[in-house]
């Protein structure tokens, strides 16, 4: 079961998916950092830095315990900006098991 606190989700799941995530990108080449979260957000977000030059926003939204969406936003040349027209939502599962929303990030 889930617990109650969604600090406590972040803290034990969702911060060390990202850890292992990040560390299975930086072998392709590619480099993810935390970066601010959204205002109103207790989720972390991060900026991914793709090999080729490429900049994408990832941002999780929905509302504890009910739904965990990524949202991806490909970022503007001005490095601040991202584009609507870019952006996709990944719907993860809510889990305890780390494995299994490593997994989802992983093979989408």
């Amino acid at each position: 079961p889930l617990p109650r606190d969604p600090e406590l989700f972040i803290e034990h799941v969702l911060l060390y998916v990202m850890d292992e995530w990040s560390d299975d990108l930086r072998s392709g080449g590619h480099v993810l950092e935390e970066r601010l979260a959204d205002a109103g957000s207790s989720y972390p977000a991060y900026r991914l830095r793709l090999s080729g030059g490429t900049s994408l926003d990832l941002s999780f939204t929905g509302e504890y315990p009910e739904r965990l969406d990524l949202q991806i936003a490909r970022v503007l040349r001005d490095g601040q900006s991202v584009s609507d027209a870019r952006t996709v939502t990944l719907a993860l599962p809510l889990t305890m098991d780390a494995n299994a929303l490593l997994h989802t990030l992983v093979d989408g």
